[in-house]
């Protein structure tokens, strides 16, 4: 999302933790002039039936800095 000069990243990568646990990497960075907080995420259907396993809980991200989680994935 790009406001003029304000704005943020973000990256994801589907991640194999092990043979069986599925988690979802992302990197959030924040462009901005003021904190970031307030993420979140929606999957659309997929092919192979990936949810969040939780909630997602991503800390207030201050300026010019980034914050990176692991997200654990669940079939649904």
């Amino acid at each position: 999302m790009a406001i003029g000069e304000r704005y943020y990243l973000t990256n994801s990568t589907i991640v194999l933790i092990s043979y069986v646990q599925i988690a979802m990497e992302m990197s959030f960075s924040n462009k901005a002039m003021q904190p970031m907080s307030g993420f979140g995420i929606q999957l659309n259907k997929n092919s192979f039936g990936l949810i969040p396993a939780q909630q997602l809980n991503v800390p207030q991200i201050p300026p010019n800095q980034v914050s990176s989680i692991l997200s654990k994935m669940i079939r649904s």
